[in-house]
């Protein structure tokens, strides 16, 4: 008895769940709002997408550090640590991002840019503190 109540509870919580999926999936009339919905489409996407990654770690490193003046995005720490003299925190981008050109974030007067070359384009692409990106251009 009790192994068949977990199953039927089991089976409807995973109906449940499936559904709300589907209908979260199927609805084309939704729309997304915010500057990483719009962002990260479009050309270079995946680049796009790292970059809101980096402001959303640079963001949160400075909702506990604020005093902070540089911040470095590096791959070969696990956690946040002194490095070189200034904090080091864990940040990784994907395989279409082929390189950060702002791995060291200077942040003066709350404002800072974080760049990177995406692989497939070769365009480099920037985001400030607010969430806009842009295009670099030479």
């Amino acid at each position: 008895m009790k192994n068949s109540l977990l199953r039927i509870t089991l089976a409807a919580s995973l109906v449940v769940t499936m559904g709300i999926g589907l209908a979260a999936c199927s609805s084309s009339s939704s729309t997304q709002s915010g500057a990483s919905a719009s962002a990260a489409t479009g050309e270079d996407s995946a680049t796009k997408a790292d970059l809101e990654k980096a402001l959303q770690t640079v963001k949160d490193t400075l909702a506990s550090k604020p005093e902070l003046t540089q911040i470095y995005l590096a791959n070969d720490v696990d956690k946040p640590t002194e490095k070189y003299g200034m904090l080091v925190v864990p940040y990784a981008y994907s395989d279409a991002t082929e390189k950060l050109t702002t791995s060291i974030v200077e942040i003066n007067g709350g404002k800072y840019v974080i760049g990177a070359v995406a692989k497939e384009s070769q365009k480099t692409w920037q985001i400030d503190q607010d969430g806009k990106i842009s295009e670099k251009t030479k």
